[in-house]
């Protein structure tokens, strides 16, 4: 299993084995394989904060704790050959479950938001986007997208008076004491691991805020149902501005621009 990080620009790397192994030559590029799975990833100097706000503004250390890459996924797999975000989902030990790549502005309109390397399932999907630990006395705030997740816990002012009336008293004394309000995403209405569990244990509650559409609301009150079955203390956040579609991205990005 291959952590991103010991990728070596300039050659392809067969994830699966213990080690990383060079099985062909590409110049100015590696390419990552998941269960026979290819992805290109470009080696670009560090990807710029202004490059993504097209799509969301990401902080730029977000940027760097999470990894972020710009490449394109295999042609034979999909027809989109323009460059797209890569957003890697990791495994607590830093080694790579799958790879999802947005769509970014050179992206044509019939061109998928989100694309995925292939050969992986959700039974052992590590919790989105991975890499920040769950700690006693941290609220969850669990989104649709990993950008999301990753905007979440850069911008945990912004969260709390979205989410603040949900939280109860013991629950703000723990923020008060040293908790951190942390993002993870569930990548799809109806995606769910068991693995999850463990990880949201310690998280003094966790708020859902998923898309505002019939999809997301639906999925919405089933993650708070299994969650609270398995002891966890879930609520979910309803979206009340009338506005389809609308997502955590699109509120934290309306609190920036109001800040500027």
């Amino acid at each position: 299993l291959v952590k991103l990080a010991e990728i070596v620009f300039g050659e392809t790397i067969e994830v699966n084995r213990p080690r990383p192994v060079a099985i062909k030559k590409e110049p100015a590029q590696s390419v990552v394989r998941t269960k026979s799975r290819y992805i290109t990833i470009k080696n670009l100097p560090p990807i710029s904060a202004d490059i993504l706000h097209q799509y969301k503004p990401i902080p730029a250390d977000a940027i760097k704790t999470f990894q972020l890459k710009i490449g394109t996924l295999p042609e034979w797999q999909y027809k989109c050959r323009h460059d797209r975000l890569i957003v890697p989902i990791v495994r607590p030990d830093g080694t790579i479950h799958h790879i999802r790549g947005r769509a970014l502005a050179d992206c044509k309109p019939d061109c998928p938001k989100w694309l995925a390397s292939k050969g992986w399932t959700t039974a052992d999907m590590p919790l989105p986007p991975g890499g920040i630990p769950v700690q006693t006395n941290d609220v969850v705030v669990m989104v649709e997208n990993a950008i999301d997740a990753m905007m979440v816990t850069y911008h945990p002012e912004f969260v709390f008076e979205l989410i603040r009336y949900k939280l109860t008293t013991k629950v703000l004394h723990g923020l008060v004491n040293g908790g951190n309000i942390k993002g993870a995403a569930v990548l799809a209405s109806t995606y769910w691991s068991d693995l999850w569990i463990p990880v949201l244990k310690p998280a003094s509650q966790v708020v859902i805020v998923l898309d505002n559409d019939p999809a997301g609301i639906k999925a919405s009150v089933r993650l708070a149902n299994k969650l609270n079955k398995n002891g966890i203390l879930a609520v979910v956040h309803k979206w009340n501005n009338g506005k389809e579609k609308y997502d955590m991205g699109d509120y934290l990005k309306d609190c920036l621009q109001k800040g500027e």
